[in-house]
């Protein structure tokens, strides 16, 4: 017998009209972006994810930017990038397709996309700290 995601009863007699797309969580994603591009560059970059985000129907929260920072190891050649962090609300179409534009994006030297649990989401970022040397 195999399982159904469907629900046998629903109440008061009506169909599930939900999509596969209800299923809606809370996500962050940290991109490092390449430093040859300035600040400007560097958020246009950033908005255009935020545009993917909405566009296919999700939910961009506020964009802490972390500024140029050095990596920890180098990364085609390069030792420093753009650090941003950004929550985000969206499904899973939304989630694929982001991922999906990040992996083939030149601006963008690496990206982190994590769930967030319940109780994480929609908290306030804590405000990067100052490196050392």
């Amino acid at each position: 017998m195999r399982k159904s995601s469907k629900p046998l009863l629903l109440l008061y007699g009506e169909a599930d009209t939900r999509p596969e797309e209800a299923n809606i969580d809370t996500y962050e994603a940290m991109l490092i972006v390449i430093p040859e591009l300035d600040e400007e560059q560097v958020e246009n970059t950033i908005g255009r994810f935020r545009t993917i985000i909405e566009r296919t129907g999700g939910e961009a929260g506020e964009v802490n930017h972390w500024g140029r920072r050095k990596l920890a190891y180098e990364i085609d050649h390069r030792t420093d990038g753009f650090y941003a962090v950004m929550e985000f609300t969206a499904g899973e179409r939304t989630l694929t397709e982001l991922k999906r534009i990040l992996r083939v994006s030149d601006d963008v030297l690496r990206h982190m996309v994590v769930k967030l649990p319940p109780s994480y989401a929609h908290r306030p970022l804590p405000e990067p700290t100052e490196a050392t040397a």
